[in-house]
């Protein structure tokens, strides 16, 4: 595990550390090998007419992250959701039509669009670093859960789901992971980043990092498999790593949005102030 991390860590960085079109390529990647590790595993990859959509459709996303047009992503994600509905209906197969177009399109929603959200985060700051700490939040988040439920852990979380994690595992990374959040972003200098901004994504991030594992654990428990694949030694495949990043990171993306969108009515409302 930790040889594998170290090779992993940076390559990581690298693409952070070049430039925002790295980062936004890096990130379409990811996206791809992940939703190719999701079809291998669920054998959504005999579907041609699904998964060929699906790969075309996270590249456009990768492409119009480039091209800096985010206002289009969402009206893509819905255009590519659509071809991979269109598409499942080429092989005139009714039978598992709506299981092989679920799949195609859960796919594409969660290792497509979330992913695509990272390069989001770079274009709305213009830096890099917010993406280091979103990713030392969420590896911080998975330490304090595993730590904090060995020590105080007694009832599990979702028992079915994940034995492992506990609520007192989740309730102590969501504390540590929020003062966690605050420190090192303020140690960072992590742009737009107040310490009340900090410390409400810390907390999206601690929540979503654990909702985004528990999906993929969903998954693999639905497809009786320990790990997405080997892909990668002693962690399992790149889902079985990436997963805490799912939701984290639109989660941040449109916590910071917000953010911006109020500062107006913000400082209108401090002028008021005698």
């Amino acid at each position: 595990r930790i040889r594998t991390w170290a090779l992993l860590a940076p390559v990581l960085l690298l693409p952070v550390l070049l430039s925002a079109a790295w980062t936004k390529v890096g990130a379409g990647l990811l996206g791809l090998l992940c939703f190719r590790e999701f079809s291998r595993a669920t054998g959504l990859f005999r579907e041609r007419s699904v998964t060929i959509p699906a790969y075309g459709a996270i590249v456009c996303l990768t492409l119009l992250n480039l091209v800096a047009a985010p206002g289009f992503l969402a009206t893509a994600a819905l255009l590519g959701s659509l071809v991979i509905v269109a598409g499942g209906v080429l092989p005139d197969r009714p039978e598992g039509y709506l299981q092989r177009t679920a799949l195609g399109v859960l796919g594409f929603l969660l290792f497509g669009l979330c992913f695509a959200h990272l390069g989001l985060l770079v274009d709305h700051l213009g830096d890099g670093v917010i993406l280091v700490w979103l990713i030392l939040c969420v590896c911080l988040n998975d330490v304090a859960a595993y730590l904090c439920g060995r020590l105080w852990g007694r009832r599990q979380l979702c028992p079915n789901t994940s034995p492992n994690k506990t609520i007192a595992g989740a309730l102590g990374a969501l504390g540590c992971t929020a003062l966690l959040a605050v420190g090192v972003g303020w140690g960072m200098g992590t742009p737009g980043g107040s310490l009340p901004v900090l410390l409400v994504i810390g907390l999206l991030c601690s929540l979503c990092g654990t909702l985004g594992d528990l999906v993929v654990s969903s998954i693999k428990r639905d497809l009786h498999i320990k790990d997405m694949s080997n892909a990668l030694p002693g962690h399992g495949g790149l889902l079985d790593r990436f997963d805490s990043l799912l939701l984290a990171a639109p989660a941040a993306y449109y916590v910071l949005l917000l953010v911006d969108r109020l500062a107006p009515w913000r400082d209108r409302a401090l002028a008021l102030l005698p």
